[in-house]
């Protein structure tokens, strides 16, 4: 659909994607699965959506890449058999901004040069080998809300800490809410930096004590699971005191 309203058919996702202009949305009409080569990068226009449309998308691993300034992918269902079904980011373009709103995977994100937001998302990445959602080089990933599911071997939330190579950008993770099954953690942190440098969490529930990455005004409660909520704010002295 363009931004005046006009609708014009496409038969693969990918011609739709060159199609469309700033503003367009895309919407999946049937359930499709991605057959473009591995790398294939998806440049959405700036403020465009791609609107699942309560349908089906099957993407075999890095088969499709997705890319665009402040563009929006919701509304249906990501599955692949790879680790990672949903790739945001590919570090071609000048600035990917990304919001994933209401919709489930059966495999893991990874955000790469990528600015996302998460809500209302559901990652179920235990039939897989990696982690549900991992913040790789230069990312920065906003969780607010959804459920996120860690594979046996990985981790829930995972962020990328830079290793000792400076040409490399680390990642950041910040969590805001949701609710996480499995730990959440930060790997190849460069030495003598600080855990807020990559991972801050200030709300949401999680399996595993996530202690280590809630700052100052913050507070765990529970034992599993552990809930992060503010500081209540100390009651003022009344005059009796």
């Amino acid at each position: 659909y363009a931004a005046d309203g006009t609708f014009s058919p496409y038969g693969a996702l990918l011609t739709a994607v060159n199609a469309a202009s700033e503003g367009d949305t895309i919407k999946l009409l049937h359930d499709y699965t991605v057959t473009t080569p591995q790398n294939t990068e998806y440049n959405l226009p700036a403020n465009a959506v791609l609107d699942l449309n309560g349908k089906a998308l099957t993407i075999p691993y890095m088969q499709a890449i997705f890319q665009g300034e402040n563009i929006t992918i919701q509304n249906g269902r990501i599955s692949s058999t790879a680790d990672y079904g949903l790739f945001l980011g590919n570090g071609t373009i000048l600035t990917t901004s990304v919001t994933v709103q209401d919709v489930s995977l059966d495999c893991g994100i990874n955000a790469y040069y990528a600015q996302a937001t998460l809500k209302n998302v559901t990652v179920d990445a235990s039939g897989r080998k990696y982690h549900a959602v991992f913040c790789d080089a230069g990312s920065d990933v906003t969780v607010e809300s959804g459920s996120y599911t860690q594979s046996a071997q990985g981790h829930s939330g995972l962020v990328f800490g830079g290793g000792d190579d400076p040409e490399d950008d680390p990642g950041k993770l910040t969590i805001v809410g949701g609710t996480f099954y499995g730990a959440v953690g930060i790997y190849d942190r460069r030495e003598g930096t600080p855990v807020s440098d990559y991972l801050v969490i200030t709300g949401g529930s999680f399996s595993e004590d996530p202690s280590a990455y809630v700052p100052e005004g913050y507070e765990v409660s529970g034992r599993g699971p552990y809930t992060v909520s503010e500081k209540p704010a100390p009651t003022p002295p009344t005059e009796d005191d």
